[in-house]
């Protein structure tokens, strides 16, 4: 990493999120769990902020991954844990205070679909290449994990 431009080295960190993608065992849940942290302190500035912290992380997330998978020649690379933040900044993105049962179902959910990439995620993840790629199917995952919440939402009714 030493020979590396200053440019590809902010990416790597921004990518891994900082020490967390190269932790060795189950990056992708650390990066999930990160992504509910910021979620929930995200959160008490206000929907505004939340949607502008979620964009930047998507918006850089892509940038690093993009420049990750050049200089690795790897799709999607394990240790490329943002977005997982991402998927899970969105999964929990229309709740203000999603409380620990939301915020564990969701998480569940959101890894659930991560790691077996039911169809649309599946062929977003089989055909779409380079940092979009890499993102689209965290968000999508992420999207469909929020769409189920919130029909589950509609019929329990509560927090």
């Amino acid at each position: 990493m030493e020979n590396r431009s200053f440019k590809t080295r902010v990416a790597f960190l921004i990518g891994r999120v900082g020490p967390v993608g190269l932790i060795p065992v189950a990056p992708g849940t650390m990066g999930a769990i990160v992504g509910a942290v910021m979620a929930i302190f995200s959160w008490r500035l206000g929907f505004p902020f939340y949607f502008a912290i979620l964009s930047i992380v998507v918006f850089a997330g892509t940038w690093a991954a993009e420049i990750i998978e050049k200089e690795t020649k790897i799709h999607d690379d394990r240790k490329v844990v943002i977005d997982e933040v991402a998927g899970m900044m969105l999964t929990l993105s229309l709740w203000e205070n999603p409380g620990l049962l939301v915020t564990i179902i969701a998480f569940f959910l959101f890894r659930l679909f991560d790691i077996l990439k039911p169809w649309p995620i599946s062929v977003i993840d089989r055909r779409v290449g380079g940092g979009i790629g890499c993102m689209a199917d965290d968000i999508a995952a992420g999207f469909l994990c929020l769409l189920i919440l919130m029909i589950f939402h509609s019929f329990w009714g509560g927090k």
